[in-house]
């Protein structure tokens, strides 16, 4: 069965409160657009862009879940297949910050990366930046120690409104996606390999005691 990563086909579930900036970021990364008006999602948005990375170009597909309560256990079927997680919260709403951790939790429960029992990274978003004054944009160390605590693979601050930050976060992530990609598939690699020489040294002593068997 071919992966997302045979089919150079890169999913990015993109989660967290409702008011929080989702569909934003993700206009305004696949688009280059953004739009004051909102309109919450209703259950999952789907945006796709292509991207090069290391001369080999890679559809990203990013999966907007609404950010509703009651849709917090629809992620099982919602994450099969994907790479990575996007949580995102609103830097002037400290609930939307740790709310991050229930949804966290929900992708983590219902989701694997590939086929192994790694959990898939979750990355926290913190978005609109663009509405707090440049210290509270600066100081990002109550920021870094939550994101600490709560094993968070890294975090970023972000304005889907402005653009600040956008393509560096987005370059950012793809890169390590594909290199755990390709770390994934070297451990395979030797997997395969082992096995392959398991099973030659396998049949040479079959063949060793047929001989010896025979010769008696």
């Amino acid at each position: 069965m071919e992966t997302p990563f045979d089919n150079k086909i890169i999913k990015i579930i993109i989660i967290g409160n409702s008011g929080s900036g989702k569909t934003s970021f993700c206009n305004r990364w696949t688009k280059g657009s953004f739009s004051d008006k909102y309109k919450a999602t209703i259950m999952t948005d789907f945006s796709e862009k292509i991207h090069k990375y290391n001369d080999k170009e890679y559809k990203i597909s990013l999966w907007d879940l609404a950010g509703q309560d009651r849709n917090i256990h629809t992620t099982k079927i919602l994450t099969k297949n994907a790479l990575c997680c996007l949580v995102f919260c609103d830097i002037t709403n400290i609930k939307s910050r740790n709310d991050t951790l229930k949804w966290k939790a929900s992708v983590e429960e219902n989701s694997v990366f590939l086929n192994t029992k790694d959990k898939i990274p979750c990355f926290l978003i913190e978005n609109k930046i663009d509405l707090v004054d440049d210290d509270t944009k600066k100081d990002i160390s109550e920021l870094s120690e939550f994101s600490q605590n709560n094993k968070y693979s890294g975090f970023y601050r972000t304005s889907a409104k402005t653009g600040e930050n956008v393509d560096s976060i987005m370059d950012s992530i793809i890169a390590y996606i594909i290199n755990k990609l390709d770390e994934f598939q070297k451990q395979g690699n030797k997997i395969e390999q082992r096995k392959s020489v398991f099973e030659l040294e396998k049949k040479e002593n079959e063949n060793k005691e047929k001989k010896s068997d025979d010769c008696c």
